[in-house]
């Protein structure tokens, strides 16, 4: 089982997930569900690779920051 399917069984459903060069975000999450991901993220530290996947599977139920 992978890392997005353990977060999916806290209902943290996401449409897709897609992997782009970004020039200023590690990652995003759109209102329609979809979570885009720096592809340079795969370079980092596991726990920080962990931190901005589960930090873009919040968005999924809180949509932006300030709230």
């Amino acid at each position: 089982m992978s890392q997005l399917d353990e977060f999916n069984q806290n209902n943290l459903l996401f449409k897709k997930v897609v992997l782009k060069t970004l020039k200023s975000r590690w990652g995003s999450c759109s209102f329609e569900n979809i979570i885009c991901l720096n592809n340079l993220l795969f370079y980092l530290p596991k726990h920080l690779q962990e931190y901005i996947i589960l930090h873009e599977l919040v968005h999924v139920k809180v949509k932006n920051h300030s709230k």
